[in-house]
């Protein structure tokens, strides 16, 4: 059985607060490899499948990369534009690939570090 191992002390003392701190039903301790008060949901108790937890995105919207690097959406906009941050169309949306941004980011601490010198 393919499940996600969820552990604390409030999923510890019985199966209403599980149902209460993570919306779903499992049963405690009963699965094979649960240790001391571990829960582990398969995934039709979750709601995801293994698959989809491992996966991570393969671009960023415009909105994730400003809440990546801590900037409004308009000054990512602005980098976009004026070539600072490499994206690409996909239809009517911008997407950013996360190797573009880690060049964005090792790009603007080298000028600091220039800078600094």
């Amino acid at each position: 059985m393919v499940g996600a191992r969820v552990s604390g002390p409030e999923l510890s003392t019985g199966r209403s607060d599980v149902q209460q701190s993570t919306g779903a039903t499992a049963e405690l301790d009963n699965h094979a490899g649960a240790q001391n008060g571990e829960v582990i949901m398969t995934h039709a108790e979750t709601g995801n499948p293994p698959a989809a937890r491992s996966l991570l995105p393969r671009w960023f919207t415009v909105k994730q990369v400003a809440q990546m690097l801590g900037y409004g959406e308009t000054k990512v906009r602005f980098l976009i534009i004026s070539g600072d941050l490499r994206s690409l169309k996909d239809g009517r949306s911008r997407r950013v690939l996360p190797e573009w941004v880690d060049q964005y980011v090792e790009r603007r601490v080298a000028e600091s570090e220039e800078q600094g010198r």
